[in-house]
């Protein structure tokens, strides 16, 4: 063999040789640091376990999850140490059925309400929100009968079992409830006892129906109720005036007009409608063996429009949930389980002025040339 085929098969060899070597290197395991070594050893099951995030009681989460932003388990820290951040309590969250949109918890009015420096009508400032986690419960509020309200006494009781008086001098209506709402957007400002109590500040101690027949009685006659379909068109009949009246926490007998117990959430004002007395509306059986007067699902004084409505408001109020007009004003609402009259007025109409000869001339029309 030549001396080149010699070199050349030695420079193979080489290469073939230095390959390998390179190849066992780079996959044998390189020492790890103290440090390193010292890190890893403390990420044991017990470890890591009492490095999970706790959370608060009653805040809806079953299961604790890693602290933000990080995809590992982060180096065991003791409790005490100075440079570990305090941990944010978690806000409770609320499940909703599938299919359903989350609404707000609580809709913030556009313009702030009164001052109550300012507003003589804010007796209770100081019972505004509830503690923390307490839920508003009707058990006890029902627990007690509801007494006469100073308001009825001497008059008339339509029924024995319904808390109802009728004045046919004064022509009103005296009716017993209770506050079961102070906070919170409303449908209704009334409510029959044990229907819509969540969304109404008032629940009255009567059927529906026999609201509606003291009306008929002072000579009311109803109007109609809202129409949606196919064009809106607004409640219409007779203007009711509503009044509450309740003792105050000095002992003090107190009548306002209802729409200052409920703010208007676009204004931050008092609410300036009046009622009207629409009527609501029958449902009648096939076989016309059974008759059902439907504002008693709760539909009884209405802040938004309902075709049910026994009493409605004269503009385009919204019943969804996620738009409603009206709101309690809670400062000005007594606490909640305070008896209460609600009193219903008819309000007359001043007359219509006669013509005068002079006024039926001029709209004559003229008399034809000969």
């Amino acid at each position: 063999m030549s001396l080149r085929w010699q070199l050349l098969t030695v420079a193979a060899l080489l290469l073939i040789s230095g390959t390998i070597i390179w190849v066992l290197a780079s996959s044998s395991p390189t020492p790890e640091p103290e440090s390193h070594r010292g890190q890893q050893a403390s990420l044991t099951p017990a470890a890591v376990a009492s490095q999970k995030p706790s959370f608060p009681r009653g805040t809806g989460d079953t299961q604790p999850r890693p602290p933000e932003g990080t995809g590992n388990p982060q180096p065991e820290q003791p409790i005490s140490s100075p440079k570990e951040p305090p941990r944010q309590s978690i806000p409770p969250r609320e499940d909703k059925p599938a299919g359903e949109v989350a609404q707000p918890a609580e809709r913030l009015p556009l313009v702030a309400p009164p001052s109550r420096a300012n507003d003589p009508l804010a007796l209770y400032p100081g019972e505004e929100e509830p503690p923390a986690g307490e839920e508003q419960t009707y058990e006890d509020i029902w627990a007690r009968p509801i007494p006469v309200p100073p308001e009825a006494k001497g008059l008339k009781r339509l029924t024995k079992h319904n808390g109802v008086w009728i004045d046919p001098q004064r022509k009103r209506i005296v009716i017993a409830g209770r506050v079961v709402c102070r906070r919170g957007a409303l449908e209704m400002f009334a409510c029959p006892k044990q229907t819509k109590e969540h969304e109404s500040v008032v629940a009255v101690n009567t059927k529906a129906f026999v609201v509606h027949a003291a009306l008929l009685a002072l000579g009311v006659e109803p109007g109609r109720p809202v129409q949606f379909a196919p064009d809106y068109r607004p409640a219409q009949g007779p203007e009711i005036r509503v009044l509450v009246c309740w003792t105050d926490p000095q002992g003090k007998r107190r009548c306002v007009p209802a729409q200052k117990w409920i703010r208007n959430v676009r204004t931050g004002r008092e609410m300036q409608q009046p009622w009207l007395f629409t009527g609501s509306q029958w449902w009648e059986s096939p076989d016309g063996k059974q008759r059902y007067y439907m504002a008693e699902q709760g539909d009884f004084i209405c802040v938004s429009n309902f075709p049910t409505a026994m009493m409605d408001l004269p503009i385009r109020s919204s019943n969804a949930a996620s738009a409603l007009l009206f709101a309690a004003f809670t400062e000005r609402i007594p606490p909640l389980g305070t008896d209460v009259a609600v009193i219903l007025e008819p309000v007359k109409k001043p007359a219509a002025k006669p013509r005068t000869g002079k006024d039926k001339s001029s709209k004559m029309s003229p008399a034809p040339k000969s």
